[in-house]
């Protein structure tokens, strides 16, 4: 189960409605959010710059083992940032912030339709000296900082039909159903569905200490790390 970029989109956009920006803004490095900043508050100006940004993270949390920076599909291992800017990207910001939408593509600005990857030798004028460093600068972190890019949205079995009749063998004799999805894409999909947040995650501190206390495989440090985690998100309600 995939995570289309309209889902991917339109997930961010609503997640965004229902929170201050600062509070996203605060998990990220200082520089790293400051730069961010920068883009959006010169995005009237420079469209373009908002549009290719937009379209690389777009790309890079549905795609995590692309190298954003190389974002036309001639460049070895590139991909085309252009056709998806055009179909996902630019239809999105027209529909949600007219006044940022390029006409067709940001790749249409002449500064970065270049065939040069965005890597700090990249020669495009974009005017704003201060912007171009911003938009270099997170790709650039986006792509090298383990720590930032985007881990998957996947289910990992060789023979996918033989997985398939085993569900529906399943499915037939019992009351449920088995998804086949990666852990984090699935707490990330389903969770939304949980009526009471906080009750599941008092119930899985509860096992969490469970099976720390039958000694197996859960340590201190996980349960202590889990504890600080659960203290955030009880802070954030």
């Amino acid at each position: 189960m995939t995570q289309s970029p309209e889902e991917c989109l339109s997930a961010a956009y609503n997640a965004a409605k229902k929170r201050p920006a600062s509070e996203f803004l605060s998990v990220l490095p200082d520089d790293c959010a400051t730069e961010l900043k920068i883009i959006v508050q010169n995005a009237e100006v420079l469209k373009g710059v908002l549009g290719v940004a937009l379209t690389s993270i777009t790309y890079k949390v549905l795609n995590p083992s692309q190298d954003i920076r190389y974002h036309q599909d001639h460049m070895s291992k590139g991909y085309s940032g252009r056709t998806f800017d055009t179909k996902y990207i630019t239809p999105f910001l027209k529909e949600k912030f007219r006044h940022f939408a390029m006409a067709e593509s940001a790749w249409l600005t002449r500064s970065l339709e270049q065939p040069h990857p965005y890597n700090f030798k990249y020669p495009g004028k974009i005017r704003n000296k201060e912007v171009k460093a911003a938009f270099l600068n997170t790709l650039n972190r986006l792509q090298i900082d383990s720590g930032l890019a985007p881990k998957m949205h996947e289910p990992n079995f060789d023979n996918r039909d033989s997985v398939m009749q085993k569900i529906e063998e399943y499915k037939n004799t019992h009351p449920c159903q088995i998804i086949t999805n990666g852990v984090i894409p699935s707490l990330k999909y389903y969770l939304r569905l949980v009526s009471d947040p906080r009750a599941f995650v008092d119930e899985y501190t509860k096992w969490l200490e469970h099976e720390y206390q039958r000694a197996s495989g859960i340590k201190k440090a996980h349960l202590q790390v889990w504890q600080e985690i659960r203290r955030q998100l009880l802070r954030a309600e």
